[in-house]
């Protein structure tokens, strides 16, 4: 987790640099703008700080950080899921209620949504049993983003066409 988090402040402080520094100019630009530290920036490849070698693999390793957390994570999650009925039921009551108290307790958590399940002469009321899956969903949809901007990346082409005003210009797919 510790190492996830290191990833994620050298994201921030990279998408910081990348969002405040204007990127793609060329050197003149920051020569004129940035007299004394044009060397550095060009040095540590600041100027297009998104496409730059340390950045790729600052988000692979964080890629790979994340599925590792969440392969290890999910079996206790899906065995937290499929027996945690049971666990809370061997788990047993510290204080015992009245039966009064038994009823107030039960029409509280009915009244809540609770679900009822008898484990082991044992009544366990749960919710949200699903919800176990959060942080596995979570890393997931982190990953698909960094999948599909990955794909937009690397797979999108480009062309500029330039067309002045009262002109008109006809692609390639005869739009």
């Amino acid at each position: 987790m510790k190492f996830g988090l290191i990833l994620l402040v050298l994201v921030l402080a990279c998408s910081l640099v990348g969002s405040f520094l204007l990127q793609g100019q060329s050197p003149e630009y920051y020569e004129a703008n940035f007299p004394n530290a044009a060397g550095f920036i060009m040095a540590v490849h600041a100027d297009h700080i998104f496409t730059s070698f340390y950045f790729i693999i600052i988000l692979a390793l964080l890629g790979v950080n994340l599925i590792l957390c969440s392969l290890v994570r999910y079996k206790a999650t899906h065995k937290l899921y499929k027996e945690g009925v049971s666990i809370n039921a061997a788990a047993g009551a510290d204080q015992k209620l009245s039966g009064r108290g038994m009823d107030r307790l039960a029409a509280f958590l009915n009244k809540r949504r609770f679900k009822k399940a008898e484990s082991g002469g044992a009544t366990v009321y749960y919710k949200n049993r699903i919800g176990h899956y959060g942080s596995f969903i979570t890393h997931l949809s982190i990953l698909l983003t960094f999948l599909f901007a990955a794909i937009a990346m690397y797979g999108a082409t480009a062309v500029d066409y330039n067309v002045m005003p009262g002109e008109s210009q006809t692609l390639e797919d005869g739009t």
